[in-house]
């Protein structure tokens, strides 16, 4: 099934490798071959083991060019490690600065009052949140890791940086695993403050794509035989990688097999805007997104299920029967607002400032009221409470030689199948919208 599934991936190592070579100059010793990095994002299936058997064989099946006659291909075994997703992201905007963050995973359980989520940091970490206006705490955090599936780690909370579990700010713990070690499942016991009796709030990891690093020192092979090799799954073992794209000047090679397609949304509230911006498709050329917005979980959870039975045509033809609200239009959201189709245009790669990132698809919207006098802390309250968590639905629309159709695409990783639409919440609307309304929990001293 793995091999199947990744049939379609066998160029990623090849075009990497070959497109450096085109691009000019190698920074290598004529006598020491040259260094080829490999940057890779996977669908969470895709483990280290799977991408060293693929890099293996290939390195097996090649000859090393006659200048190098009688050396081996490379100086030493292929270097293959996990990164983060902040390390992926780091190598994807050297070549291209407007590049979209790949997301970070996470987790909301609403009815235990739970967010876990991974931070934006160079080593794999994680932040527990405890939500809701009633003050608690993580006595005990239980971890299961990947390497033994049968024996929980238990870490009290601490206020050390070095420790393995860290209370940061007031209902807010951050966690670091062991390196090289993957968290599967958590327990965290929880208790109000000044209370003995606790709760256990038990849940999945949430998990995302997998990214690695791959370092070929010394390589003294053909790079068309790379590439002729590496799409060959007879001799690979059926493993392969897919589309890369290969910054000029370096040999480096990003790319991707079996990964999701959408990337990390973004959205950020300043005064009263709120700036949404939505990743464009990696594997389709969207030419704009419509967003039906605002929603609760329920009802996003609703509409998705009943427009995904559409057809992709009638999809696209059921939206311009509603009369999405062109971009240049205003929109205010008020807590009397109803759902409505959004169009986000593409914003300008050349557009600074603001809230809006260019390459993604976005729009402003205007919070509470456009009279800055009716914008008042109870304002954003009343906002809050009618929409404690804001939900959308969100589709792609494919428009060329006056064809337009809905694209399929996934949102997450733990997605079977592509969809149509997809619904998701926005991530900054309750703490932000707190902190506007005077509500948000005070920071431990």
């Amino acid at each position: 099934m793995l091999r199947s599934a990744l049939q379609t991936a066998a160029a990623a190592l090849a075009v990497a490798v070959v497109a450096a070579a085109a691009a000019g100059p190698s920074a290598a010793q004529p006598d020491a071959g040259e260094k080829v990095i490999l940057v890779i994002r996977t669908g969470p299936s895709i483990t280290r083991p799977v991408i060293e058997e693929a890099v293996e064989n290939t390195l097996k099946n090649l000859t090393v060019k006659a200048a190098f006659a009688g050396q081996p291909v490379t100086n030493g075994p292929p270097l293959i490690r996990l990164i983060s997703p902040v390390e992926f992201n780091a190598y994807q905007r050297l070549e291209n600065p407007d590049a979209p963050l790949s997301p970070l995973p996470s987790i909301t359980l609403e009815k235990d009052q739970l967010a876990v989520r991974q931070l934006p940091a160079a080593e794999p970490t994680w932040e527990f949140s405890l939500l809701g206006l009633t003050p608690q705490e993580i006595t005990k955090l239980d971890v299961t890791y990947d390497d033994a599936a049968d024996k929980a780690v238990s870490l009290t909370p601490s206020t050390k940086q070095k420790d393995p579990l860290t209370l940061t700010q007031f209902g807010s713990y951050v966690l670091q695993p062991p390196a090289a070690k993957r968290p599967v499942r958590f327990v965290a016991h929880v208790r109000e403050l000044g209370q003995k009796e606790e709760r256990k709030v038990s849940g999945e990891w949430p998990q995302g794509d997998n990214y690695f690093l791959i370092r070929l020192n010394g390589f003294k092979g053909d790079r068309a035989q790379f590439e002729a090799v590496i799409k060959d799954k007879e001799k690979v073992g059926g493993t392969a990688l897919e589309a890369f794209n290969i910054k000029s000047d370096v040999t480096l090679g990003i790319g991707e097999a079996g990964a999701t397609d959408d990337e990390q949304e973004e959205e950020v509230i300043e005064g009263n805007k709120l700036y949404v911006n939505i990743p464009p498709l990696r594997r389709d050329d969207a030419a704009r997104v419509y967003m039906l917005f605002p929603m609760t979980a329920k009802e996003a959870a609703d509409k998705t299920a009943e427009l995904n039975k559409l057809a992709p045509g009638r999809l696209s033809a059921h939206i311009a029967e509603a009369g999405p609200i062109p971009a240049t239009q205003e929109v205010v959201i008020t807590p009397e607002s109803r759902a409505q189709w959004l169009e986000l245009p593409k914003i300008d790669r050349s557009a600074r400032g603001g809230g809006l990132r260019p390459g993604a698809f976005g729009r402003a919207l205007t919070l509470v009221s456009g009279n800055p006098a009716e914008v008042t802390p109870a304002a954003f309250a009343k906002l809050l409470e009618k929409f404690p968590e804001a939900h959308r639905v969100v589709v792609y629309e494919f428009d060329r030689n006056n064809i337009r159709n809905a694209l399929f695409y996934k949102r997450t990783p733990g997605q079977k199948e592509r969809t149509l639409a997809n619904a998701s919440p926005m991530a900054a609307w309750p703490v932000q919208l707190a902190r506007l309304a005077g509500q948000a929990p005070p920071e431990k001293k």
